[in-house]
């Protein structure tokens, strides 16, 4: 009685909304298909990159040096 009684059914969040926003991503992530050794590779060189970001940050910050 709550919804006029037109015998309107509640439903829940259409499942297809998702695919409308996932859908261009997944195509052009299929379209470039990064390889296993693409993601080891773009992993390892996060990796070096992020050592010497913070290696960096803590020889140059201001704590430190007001240390020495």
């Amino acid at each position: 009685m709550g919804h006029g009684g037109r015998g309107v059914k509640a439903r829940g969040p259409d499942p297809r909304a998702s695919e409308v926003v996932l859908g261009p991503i997944l195509r052009v992530y299929d379209t470039f298909s990064p390889t296993a050794v693409t993601w080891v590779v773009l992993g390892c060189r996060m990796a070096v990159g992020l050592v010497f970001y913070f290696l960096y940050g803590t020889r140059r910050s201001r704590p430190a040096s007001e240390q020495k």
